[in-house]
Parts: C-alpha cells; sequence; structure tokens
C-alpha cells in the first residue's frame, strides 16, 4: 500500500503540524502557570507541599509526552499510513504508542496534586479524606493498567508497531474497551474534585461574588473532565488501519488533558501572586510553626476528625486575614486552622 493507492488529493493531508502546534502552545501555557505557582510558593509563601512536586513531576511528564510526540510527527504521525515511507512507519507507529504513556501519566498524577491540596485547605473529615485519596490512585492504577496493555498486548512487544516482525497479539477490542473505562474513571474523578469545593463554599456565609471567584478557582477540573470525556470517544481510533492518521486527534487530546489539570491545579494558589502583580499586598502568612494542627475545626467545642461529621458554619472574613490568629468561625476554628484557605479566602470583594 502506498500514496498511489489513496484518492487525489488525500495523499497531500498531513495533521502533523496542528498536532506540534497544538500539544507544545497548550503546555506552554501549563508551564507558565507551574512557574507561577513555584514563584508564588517559593518566594511569597516561602514553603512548597507534597502536591508541588507531583506538579512538577507531572510537567516533566507532559514534555517527555511533547517530545515523543514531535518525533512522531517527523516520521509522519498525521499522515496517512500510505503516504508515509515504509522505513519511517515502524518509527512513527513507535512513537505515536511512546507519546502516550507519560501523557497518560501527566493527567493521572495531577489528580493526586489536587486531593493532597483539598486535604489541605478544605479541612474535610478523616472518611472525606480517605476518599479524595483513594479517588485519586484508583484512577492512576487504572491509567497504568492502559500503559501495560499498550506494551503487553503482543509478544514480543515489538510486535506492536512492526508488522513485519514475527509474533502475536491480543485483541485490540480489549485494550480500547478497558481503556475507555479508564478514561470514564479519570472524568469522573475530575468532576469529583472540582464538585466538592464548590458544594463546600456555597455553605459558607461569604458573599456571592467571593463564593462566584473561589467556586471558578477551585473547579476549573470541569474542563479537564470535558477534555477527559472526549478523549475517550476518540480512543476507538487506536484500531483504525490508518493508525498515523486517525491517531493524530487523540495525541492533542492526551496532551490537553494533561495540561489542563495541571492548570487548573495551579490557579487555587496563585492568589498571593496575583494580589503582588495588581499592586495589593500579599496576605500575610503564618509561619509553619505556628500551624499545628492545619486541617482539625473545632464546632461547639467538638473535633470533627473525631466526629466525622460537619455542620453549617458561618464565616466572617476580618480585615486582617491571613495573619497568624484564629479564623472567627462560629463554634471556633482551632488557633492555626488551614492557613492555605484563609489565604485562598481573602481576595477582594
Amino acid at each position: 500500500m502506498d500514496a498511489n493507492s489513496l484518492p487525489p488529493g488525500v495523499a497531500e493531508q498531513n495533521q502533523g503540524p496542528a498536532v506540534i502546534a497544538s500539544i507544545s502552545s497548550i503546555l506552554f501555557v501549563a508551564t507558565l502557570f507551574v512557574i507561577a505557582r513555584l514563584y508564588s510558593k517559593t518566594r511569597i509563601q516561602k514553603q512548597l507541599h507534597l502536591e508541588d512536586y507531583l506538579i512538577v513531576l507531572s510537567l516533566l511528564l507532559g514534555w517527555t509526552s511533547t517530545a515523543f510526540g514531535i518525533v512522531a510527527v517527523h516520521y509522519g504521525n498525521g499522515l496517512h499510513l500510505a503516504s508515509i515511507p515504509p522505513e519511517d512507519r515502524s518509527p512513527a507507529i513507535f512513537w505515536t504508542i511512546a507519546s502516550f504513556c507519560p501523557g497518560i501519566f501527566s493527567s493521572g498524577i495531577p489528580k493526586l496534586a489536587v486531593a493532597s491540596l483539598l486535604c489541605r485547605i478544605m479541612c474535610p473529615s478523616r472518611p472525606h479524606r480517605v476518599l479524595l485519596w483513594s479517588l485519586g490512585i484508583v484512577s492512576c492504577i487504572s491509567l497504568v493498567g492502559c500503559v501495560v496493555l499498550i506494551y503487553a498486548r503482543c509478544s514480543p512487544v515489538s510486535r506492536g508497531w512492526d508488522k513485519e516482525v514475527a509474533g502475536t497479539c491480543m485483541d485490540m477490542r480489549i485494550v480500547v474497551n478497558y481503556s475507555i473505562m479508564a478514561g470514564a474513571i479519570s472524568a469522573f474523578v475530575d468532576l469529583y474534585l472540582a464538585v466538592y469545593p464548590t458544594v463546600v463554599l456555597y455553605r459558607l456565609q461569604i458573599n456571592r461574588k467571593k463564593k462566584i471567584v473561589l467556586s471558578f478557582a477551585l473547579g476549573v477540573g470541569f474542563v479537564s473532565a470535558i477534555m477527559a470525556t472526549y478523549k475517550t470517544t476518540r480512543l476507538p481510533s487506536i484500531m483504525s488501519a490508518d493508525f498515523t492518521y486517525g491517531t493524530s486527534d487523540l495525541v492533542i487530546c492526551t496532551c490537553i488533558e494533561g495540561s489542563t489539570v495541571i492548570i487548573a491545579s495551579c490557579i487555587p494558589v496563585l492568589r498571593p501572586l496575583l494580589a503582588k502583580l495588581v499592586g495589593h499586598d500579599a496576605p500575610h502568612l503564618v509561619s509553619p510553626s505556628q500551624i499545628q494542627k492545619p486541617c482539625i475545626e473545632t464546632l461547639g467545642g467538638t473535633d470533627v476528625e473525631k466526629q466525622g461529621q460537619r455542620q453549617p458554619r458561618e464565616l466572617t472574613l476580618p480585615e486582617n486575614l491571613g495573619e497568624a490568629q484564629p479564623t472567627p468561625v462560629e463554634g471556633g476554628l482551632k488557633r492555626g486552622a488551614s492557613r492555605v484557605f484563609s489565604e485562598v479566602l481573602a481576595s477582594h470583594d
């Protein structure tokens, strides 16, 4: 099969430039958000947390996926398979498959970062913390399964991208069906991590403008859920006989999904940097030594962690919110409770 077998005009179709432009631009934007996040956390807040390291790891995986995707385009990804010189077909398929693996991980690890952030700033009960971490871990495990199936479906492994190698492969529908399941789990987790803070903020007695702004900042994961859902609809393309042309959209979706999750996880922690850029004083931070138990609340003198339940509460926002003092919540917050949430709440009316 060669380019002469294709209808007139089809052989010249090339999505390669669109692939490179899309994955490079969205990841560049994600990189700017991560740089802003690290600057805010190291130069203004002067403290890094687990989620910051997870986001950096996700970004590195994203750039690895993008690099592999660019190499795949160099060998012919985006072109119809028949239009690619025979000696470049196997490398094009190999690098396309290779780009999927770090891209998949770059969309899974940020879920753990978001779970870590929400556990710090939203002060959920212990069972809910377990649920948040479990959702992120289950999603990551399911995505690991995708990578294993991609490489283990053929024996020898090279049979997966070089049909001239003798060997056997499992039915590609097994890989597709499992990947659709993993994609559905990923979309659900993104949606839950976006809805949860919105529900909590709705119960707080703060003005509507702040609710909207904070809900947006903590709920950008809705976009990630939409991208994960759309990518799931593109998964059957890996069964296409015209693999290099049919999967070009999937390469783009994989990178965009990972980048949107990274961006969504960065937005909530950028308030101090934004305040500095627009000329307002950044919030005064509580030193780490003053934070004894950052995620324990007391309602009526009862420890919520021990009680395992939460009650509606009224929140009063003082002018000097963010300083080293207890936040005045009805029933009282323990001294040093969730300084990060105080910083996020310290947005302008």
